[in-house]
């Protein structure tokens, strides 16, 4: 009986982890993903200064995250993702066609984690 309340302690320690994980990857991207739509809506809009600061406000929420997501998402996805980001405000500030590319970009890269991260029958099988 002892070996049965191991078992199933074990059993939801590793469920509790697995959820608390994808939670955690949901909520920081979203949080990134939240703030590139308002630099979108910024640079639309013609305001550079607030573009700017919003880039600098994505790189530092991008790197306080990356420590967190290190553990639950392949170290690939993150450092394609790093790079996109740390491309946007350079971009911005030539005012070039590319930074509308890469913006959307990074959108699908932070979709693309979140969604693989998330437990469904496609990821499992």
């Amino acid at each position: 009986m002892t070996r049965v309340r191991i078992a199933l302690g074990i059993l939801a320690a590793l469920i509790l982890l697995s959820v608390g994980s994808v939670v955690c990857v949901n909520r920081s991207c979203s949080h990134v993903q939240n703030t590139l739509e308002q630099l979108r809506h910024a640079k639309e809009n013609g305001d550079l200064e607030e573009a700017k600061a919003l880039c600098g406000e994505i790189e530092r929420r991008w790197e306080s995250f990356q420590g967190i997501l290190k553990m639950c998402v392949s170290y690939e996805k993150l450092a394609e993702t790093s790079n996109i980001i740390m491309r946007l405000e350079p971009l911005l500030e030539e005012d070039c066609d590319e930074f509308a590319a890469e913006l959307a970009q990074a959108e699908y890269m932070l979709r693309n984690i979140t969604e693989s991260e998330t437990p469904d029958f496609a990821n499992v099988f």
